[in-house]
């Protein structure tokens, strides 16, 4: 990588961070090189290993490696695509739907922007059956709740680790 001419302060960085996260939020927009395209991610199975109250995860594969793909579920399942449409000619999205579009771009903003041993890679977003969808490494033993159920680990000495802890999820 190139080095600037001119080193970006810790301060300005943050501040351009800060606002990356505004814009993409308020928007609902994500920055391209966060897009993986969608023939290069596949979903196996016929159905979710997990769900939340707003997503499903699912397992798939991406470059030949398991990943995890978290499916975002849009109360009237239109892609961010087709709502920035619908928000270019200013016509009315639902809150809900708007909201969620919202969270989506700024959840993937600030992950991608995380670096810690024990928080997983961003690999990108896609957009799958209609839908968008968070793509990370898939982790065998399931999430991190999962996780500590089923092993004698210290959530406190985990949170506090500043190197990898041995989970492979």
């Amino acid at each position: 990588m190139l080095e600037p001419k001119h080193p970006i302060s810790v301060r300005a960085r943050r501040r351009c961070f800060q606002g990356l996260v505004r814009i993409c939020g308020e928007y609902g927009i994500l920055p391209t090189s966060y897009i993986v395209p969608e023939s290069k991610v596949q979903k196996l199975g016929d159905s979710s290993i997990s769900s939340g109250d707003f997503s499903d995860v699912w397992l798939g594969g991406y470059e030949e490696k398991s990943v995890a793909i978290k499916v975002m579920r849009c109360k009237n399942s239109r892609s961010l695509q087709k709502i920035k449409k619908v928000r270019a000619v200013d016509l009315p999205l639902s809150q809900p739907s708007l909201i969620m579009v919202q969270d989506f771009c700024r959840e993937a903003v600030v992950w991608k922007h995380l670096s810690h041993p024990n928080i997983l890679p961003f690999i990108g977003v896609t957009t799958n059956d209609e839908r968008d969808a968070l793509i990370s490494p898939w982790m065998r033993n399931g999430t991190i709740i999962k996780y500590l159920r089923n092993n004698q680990v210290n959530p406190l000495k985990l949170a506090r680790s500043t190197t990898p802890y041995p989970m492979h999820f």
